[in-house]
């Protein structure tokens, strides 16, 4: 993938560091979704298929890990996200951090493998809110949301399918309810540091494959397609 500028005019990887977001149109193709969503649809947990490790491991990941974590990188976690047709359901304000115990910055990255629109519950970024660092969160009926929100001026990022919004575990972002006859599908892979540790044992994360080594990406043979 080059690093080639998003409708804000702004490189990928200098938008996501500076404004904490960005948004890349034809990450995938719409026959490359299908295929991510054929591979998900057929995992059996825990393990990590081999055809779905793949693509979790795919080098057009690479500029924008490597770009916002530096040249050490690994796969942390992978899972399909839907919204159920007619859902009234919201997600609040929050950051990924608040959800997962990893210590420090890390990268999550949402694929649209349908079409994501403000009808069916696209997400909304606030910008520049990364720089801040992780803050508190309370419970939300069986989600989290801020403790202390200021309602930011988000942003809403529609994307058409194949594209990708990724944003740094610090952002704040929420996403609104489905008010369409169809499911709104959306692929969400997470990247950390290699050296991060979990933030409940103070121990090495104990997560997926490392992906990237000194600057250079992994990608698995088909001998060692399992993570």
């Amino acid at each position: 993938m080059r690093d080639r500028p998003d409708r804000r005019g702004a490189a990928p990887i200098e938008h996501l560091r500076e404004v904490g977001w960005a948004a890349i149109e034809g990450f995938f193709t719409p026959a490359e979704c299908d295929t991510i969503a054929a591979a998900a649809a057929a995992r059996q947990w825990p393990e990590l298929t081999g055809p779905l490790a793949r693509w979790t491991t795919d080098r057009r990941w690479a500029p924008l890990a490597t770009g916002l974590l530096g040249p050490d990188v690994r796969f942390v976690r992978e899972q399909v996200l839907t919204k159920a047709p007619h859902s009234q359901a919201e997600v609040p304000w929050h950051q990924d951090s608040g959800y997962a115990p990893i210590d420090g910055e890390f990268l999550t990255a949402i694929v649209a493998l349908e079409d994501m629109t403000v009808a069916n519950g696209c997400l909304c970024v606030a910008p520049g809110s990364h720089l801040a660092g992780p803050v508190a969160h309370v419970p939300s009926g069986y989600v989290l949301e801020i403790a202390d929100p200021v309602e930011p001026r988000g942003t809403v990022v529609p994307q058409a399918k194949g594209t990708l919004l990724t944003f740094s575990s610090f952002t704040h972002h929420r996403s609104g309810a489905n008010a369409t006859s169809g499911t709104r599908p959306a692929w969400l892979v997470q990247f950390c540091r290699a050296d991060a540790l979990d933030t409940r044992t103070g121990e090495l994360l104990e997560a997926g494959r490392i992906v990237a080594s000194e600057g250079a990406w992994i990608e698995p043979s088909r001998a060692d397609e399992q993570l």
